[in-house]
């Protein structure tokens, strides 16, 4: 047995003795079986030695051809470049560029077959999609090698004739990101050709400035979107959960991507560093003083929300806007938590009163905006104080409007209403029928109208000379300052309530212009600014609203809800090339905008 166990492999040898130790007795069959179970053991550990070495030489081998294939690729997005900076070329120099161009293409698509497979995303299902994956673009780069190998350089719904001329820059995109080349030279190509008429910053006598970026949360109706556009901002996404505020951006102009949706729970780290001034009117019902008064314990508070953000996306500049009541003594604990938290992420913050009586809109709408800035910036922050000479009663604000139908009575009227009326209220869920609470009735009723509900017209002709009016909607946005043909989307109700809870463009834009003074270090005269027009929106033009999100697209950030429509006939194109001859569906699933298109 002593014999047998010397010449026993050591493994087997281990095991016996260590049995013999445990009192076990040990045969030579036993020990033989040990043996064996040994061998198997080290026959099975020589099999995946050999088969990690044998994988290390695949993936070995399959990076260096990937390494091979990328370097192929960032040639030819060199020359995709270069063919992209071209502004002229004869026929026939073009017809050869082109067509070598796409035999290279042709090439690099068998490629990719070799490397990648040939199943991937189907086209159908990832052209609207938002979540650019690295599946859904790497699908996009096959679809590019594919128009490319098959000379379709530049479709006319998609190419942007502004910054493109034989070939869409989109294209050349997503090559390059399987490549990982840098498009620097694309992007300095792209911007040398700009068109700066695409996006007009003027209002009236307004002179054209360079727009600075921002982000828009709880953006309503769009009373700050009008006013912080005209001062200069250009959102690179706008935030609003109420599906009728958000349908009345789309019935007008949505300013930049447009996310119907809660800020709770979205992801805005891909923000940072991107955004120059953060702005939002968080829900201002916690501080009302016609409210419950429950401040930061309210569930429809979100000024917390609104630090996170900040926090997240590291802005120059913030500016949310809330009723007065929000710096009344009840608030100041909840203040105190809130400017600490700003404070110790690097912002000096103040909180400033403004009113919409000293900006003309026949109202007194007091409210607070509170303001921060990083970087030492606050110091060189004025605040505006009205226009001089701006005040108007409510009459003066409203009696063309009210005389429209040919009230002979509307004079009289305008002269009895002979101050700024009280705040509009009515944007909760407060039982309330027109723009007036219980509290300000009699305020309503000096001014000789009857604040009770809203009527659906004007006075008629007719009316008696002593009538007591009532409010309309369009008057209501009229008195928040919004353009005549501002179309609001909803019930009546829903109306009255994105008008009431608006942020007063005038009131947004004298705000945003003095911020925009100490972001681009301008000196731009704010009374002579909000003496100028309001831009005159292309309303209810997609491609217009469109256009608005390229700048956020460059960045590679998500274009938000509104399409191209250009797209959607590329889309249908391309599938009934392919044999898929069914009609899109509708939007139930995330669709992508022209980002996608490649």
């Amino acid at each position: 047995m002593i014999a047998a166990l010397h010449k026993t492999t050591p493994e087997a040898r281990r095991e016996a003795i260590g049995q013999l130790e445990a009192g076990k007795s040990i045969s030579r069959k036993s020990l033989v079986q040990l043996e064996l179970k040994d061998k198997e053991v080290a026959a099975r550990e020589q099999l995946k030695k050999r088969n990690r070495l044998l994988a290390a030489q695949i993936t070995r081998r399959a990076q260096a051809e990937l390494a091979s294939y990328r370097a192929e690729l960032n040639e030819y997005v060199e020359e995709l470049i270069d063919f992209h900076e071209i502004d002229q070329l004869e026929d026939a120099l073009l017809d050869l560029k082109i067509l070598a161009l796409s035999a290279r293409a042709e090439q690099l698509l068998s490629q990719f077959h070799e490397l990648f497979g040939s199943e991937h995303v189907e086209f159908e299902e990832w052209f609207f999609d938002y979540s650019n994956s690295n599946s859904i673009r790497l699908a996009k780069a096959k679809v590019a090698l594919e128009r490319l190998s098959a000379r379709d350089f530049a479709d006319e719904k998609l190419i942007n004739l502004a910054t493109d001329r034989y070939i869409e820059a989109d294209l050349i995109k997503k090559v390059a990101w399987l490549s990982g080349a840098d498009i620097t030279r694309l992007k300095e190509s792209i911007d040398a050709r700009r068109d700066d008429d695409q996006d007009d910053w003027r209002g009236g006598g307004q002179r054209k400035r360079e727009p600075l970026t921002s982000l828009e949360i709880c953006a309503g109706a769009g009373g700050q979107a009008i006013g912080l556009h005209a001062a200069g901002f250009r959102p690179l996404g706008v935030f609003e959960k109420n599906k009728h505020a958000t349908a009345t951006l789309k019935k007008n102009f949505t300013f930049g991507p447009l996310f119907t949706r809660d800020i709770k729970g979205f992801n805005f780290d891909r923000y940072r560093d991107h955004v120059d001034l953060i702005a939002g009117g968080v829900p201002c019902q916690p501080h009302s003083t016609l409210g419950s008064k429950k401040g930061g314990d309210d569930k429809r508070d979100l000024f917390r929300e609104a630090v996170e953000i900040v926090q997240v996306v590291r802005p120059r500049a913030f500016m949310f806007e809330n009723v007065s009541g929000f710096s009344d003594s009840p608030n100041s604990a909840y203040r105190a938590e809130l400017f600490s938290a700003f404070q110790s992420a690097g912002y000096d913050v103040q909180a400033f009163p403004i009113a919409g009586a000293d900006y003309g809109l026949g109202q007194n709408r007091p409210r607070v905006v509170v303001i921060g800035f990083r970087d030492g910036l606050m110091s060189r922050f004025r605040m505006p104080t009205g226009l001089q000479g701006g005040r108007k009663t409510l009459g003066e604000a409203l009696l063309p409007m009210m005389a429209e139908n040919g009230w002979k009575g509307a004079e009289a009227w305008a002269k009895r209403a002979n101050k700024p009326s009280p705040t509009l209220v009515g944007g909760s869920d407060s039982g309330i029928k027109g723009f007036s609470s219980k509290k300000q009735l009699p305020q309503w009723a000096k001014l000789g109208m009857d604040g009770e509900s809203l009527a659906a017209e004007a006075p008629a002709a007719d009316a008696p000379l002593d009538h007591i009016p009532k409010l309309t909607l369009e008057m209501g946005a009229h008195l928040q300052g919004f353009p005549r043909e501002w179309e609001f989307c909803g019930s009546d109700r829903q109306k009255r309530r994105q008008i009431a809870n608006a942020f007063p463009p005038i009131m947004a834009r004298a705000v945003g212009v003095a911020i925009y003074n100490v972001l681009a270090e301008a000196d731009l005269d704010i009374e002579e600014e909000l003496k100028s027009e309001l831009i005159d929106y292309p309303r209810g033009n997609d491609r217009a609203s469109y256009r608005t999100t390229l700048p956020a697209q460059e960045l590679e950030l998500p274009a938000g809800e509104v399409r191209d429509p250009d797209a959607f006939a590329f889309w249908k194109k391309f599938r009934e090339r392919r044999g898929i001859m069914e009609e899109p569906k509708p939007t139930g699933v995330r669709r992508k905008k022209k980002a996608a298109a490649v």
